[in-house]
């Protein structure tokens, strides 16, 4: 039996020439099996790009991940003409050694990089540099460029670079134009939002996130931007988080980017993919409408929505059911307009026995718009009186219908679309403080005096309450509205009302 003293040699015949250099075929495998697991690398990564960047499923998906690894092969093959010899020898990586086990692949680190979604550029630092030099050194190079290829591609001429949506901010009963730009660009994995959100709308993006993922969808492994534009304009409200994911799946080539030129978008996104609703869906109809576009907002508040007269309202119960609509698989139900709620019955004037002189000037204040101001002991019936001044005001007209729903829809107070003909009646109590009364805080809202607009605002106990609150109203009696005055905020808000003060 012979032993073998020194390191085993492939047969001559079996040497491979090259130019001066040998290839043996232990390393012809080696370079065999890297050159197949490029293959793999470009067939992954074009699918890839097929999913997510053509819209296609199942067959197509692959179809159009082999025809892209055609489009790979032929420049590059041009380029390095020795690849030839691989392909032609990729048969022979599969015979069993000399016990007839099959040989054990075990793919470079860049492989399980890519499979977790690693950028080319943290593959290619993991993939082993070559470190002898011979014909197949530019192998490095080959898969840097290949890679590059195949994870970035050219865009098609005319594809949008930043998908754009329309939504609106709330400036007290004014709304402005805002829209929300998603850009998504190679980079390290990130999503981030900027033009100057509040807490809510930067926490916009883990809803959105978690509403994609319940859809089956996943974020692309780039850099997510959304800008909220117009950026010195301070943004609030979860209204921003449909027009964000929408955005998003604009960039993504899930939705028609040029389909949502048309639209203004408000409402709130559930982790499970369901559309909430947010105040102020009426201003953006009117918005929309000033804008000439249709709206997209919540099912609950498509009755509300469509009292925008001439607006197309697509009121959506969840995202699914939306991108099923604009892609035109199954068409949403219109929404009817909401229903007119007829003044309610409250306390009547006439069963007010006595205080004849009492009911008189109610009547002579309610006929002149004045303000009235009643004294008088504990019991006599002061408050009832005050009560039952919205009974015996004028009804309110249609737009002055509109004119407090729209102040009620700001504050979330507008219930399933319903627009009440009934008077407001508003009677804080005596420790509210002057942000409760004239409208401001953190979040600038209506206080109870443009709540009561067009009504009535009931003073009770007046010497109980504050003096910089009572000095508050000054100008909204004056002036018929608020001023909110904020470093980062100014609006106005509606304050014609009329006062019934007691004074005890």
């Amino acid at each position: 039996m012979k032993t073998q003293t020194g390191p085993e040699r492939d047969p001559p015949e079996c040497t491979i020439e090259r130019g001066r250099t040998a290839v043996r075929p232990r390393a012809l495998r080696k370079w065999m099996l890297r050159a197949e697991l490029l293959a793999a690398t470009l067939a992954a990564c074009a699918q890839n790009l097929a999913a997510t960047r053509r819209r296609l499923a199942g067959e197509e998906t692959v179809t159009a991940g082999a025809n892209q690894i055609a489009r790979l092969k032929s420049p590059l093959h041009e380029k390095y003409p020795y690849l030839n010899c691989l392909t032609d020898a990729a048969s022979n990586a599969d015979e069993p050694n000399k016990k007839g086990r099959a040989r054990e692949r075990r793919p470079p680190d860049f492989c399980r990089a890519l499979t977790h979604r690693a950028s080319p550029s943290q593959a290619i630092r993991e993939f082993p540099r070559p470190t002898v030099f011979d014909p197949f050194t530019t192998q490095y190079h080959f898969v840097s460029m290949a890679l590059r290829l195949s994870w970035e591609p050219a865009r098609p001429a005319g594809e949008t670079l930043v998908a754009t949506v329309k939504t609106a901010a709330y400036l007290g009963l004014e709304a402005r134009t805002v829209e929300v730009q998603c850009q998504v660009a190679p980079g390290l994995p990130k999503f981030s939002v900027v033009g100057l959100p509040d807490k809510a709308v930067g926490e916009s993006r883990e809803r959105v996130q978690a509403a994609l993922s319940a859809m089956g969808l996943a974020l692309p492994p780039k850099r997510i931007t959304i800008n909220l534009s117009p950026a010195d304009l301070p943004k609030e409200g979860s209204h921003y988080d449909l027009p964000i994911a929408l955005a998003l799946l604009a960039a993504m080539g899930v939705v028609d980017a040029e389909q949502m030129n048309d639209w203004l978008v408000v409402g709130e996104l559930s982790l499970d993919a369901r559309i909430a609703a947010s105040p102020g869906v009426l201003l953006a109809g009117m918005h929309a409408a000033g804008l000439e576009v249709g709206l997209i907002c919540p099912a609950a508040q498509g009755s509300e929505a469509k009292w925008a007269q001439g607006v197309p309202v697509i009121a959506a119960p969840d995202l699914p059911a939306l991108l099923s609509h604009l892609k035109g698989a199954n068409r949403l139900p219109e929404p009817q307009v909401g229903a007119v709620e007829e003044p309610s019955h409250g306390p009547d004037l006439k069963q007010v026995k006595g205080q004849e002189s009492a009911k008189r000037a109610l009547e002579i204040a309610a006929a002149g718009n004045h303000n009235l101001l009643m004294i008088g002991p504990p019991g006599a019936g002061k408050s009832l009186l005050a009560s039952c001044l919205p009974g015996i005001l004028p009804p309110l007209s249609s737009a002055e219908a509109l004119e407090i729903s729209m102040v009620h829809s700001v504050s979330g107070l507008l219930e399933e679309g319903r627009i009440s003909r009934a008077r407001p009646f508003r009677a804080p109590h005596h420790s509210a403080s002057m942000a409760a009364l004239t409208g401001g805080g953190l979040k600038v809202k209506p206080g109870e005096v443009s709540l009561a607009h067009l009504g009535v605002l009931f003073l009770d106990e007046l010497p109980e309450f504050q003096r910089p609150a009572l000095d508050s109203l000054r100008q909204p009696l004056e002036a018929g509205k608020v001023d909110v005055a904020r470093a980062n905020a100014h609006v106005s808000y509606p304050a014609r009302v009329q006062y019934a003060m007691h004074v005890g």
